[in-house]
């Protein structure tokens, strides 16, 4: 995986990074995981984007403000879309493909 490779290498910061991003990918992504799983992949990745925004020195170079609070909002929207559906809906499964898009644009494309 690309993330090992750079958290063995010294380069620790970008491993992280790249880590977070796939976290954050699993949790809206991968069918497989539960609710659980879902929702502490994004929480890792909101817990490492808002730590090393407010208090890594020269964090205004990793990513821009407006990625940051992009970044921040998506995954405030995956955890209030989890946490609803396993309130109201608990017996049914969770389905992630249409938060997103994509599914108004391959029907707009046709």
């Amino acid at each position: 995986c690309l993330y090992r490779y750079f958290l063995e290498k010294k380069f620790f910061a970008l491993g992280l990074y790249l880590k977070s991003i796939q976290f954050f990918l699993e949790a809206f992504y991968d069918d497989t995981l539960l609710p659980e799983e879902r929702m502490q992949r994004a929480w890792y990745t909101k817990t490492f984007f808002v730590v090393w925004h407010n208090n890594a020195p020269g964090s205004e170079y990793f990513i821009s403000n407006s990625t940051f609070q992009d970044l921040q909002c998506a995954i405030d929207g995956l955890l209030q879309y989890l946490l609803l559906l396993q309130r109201d809906f608990p017996e049914r499964p969770i389905v992630t493909k249409y938060l997103g898009s994509e599914i108004n644009e391959n029907g707009f494309g046709l």
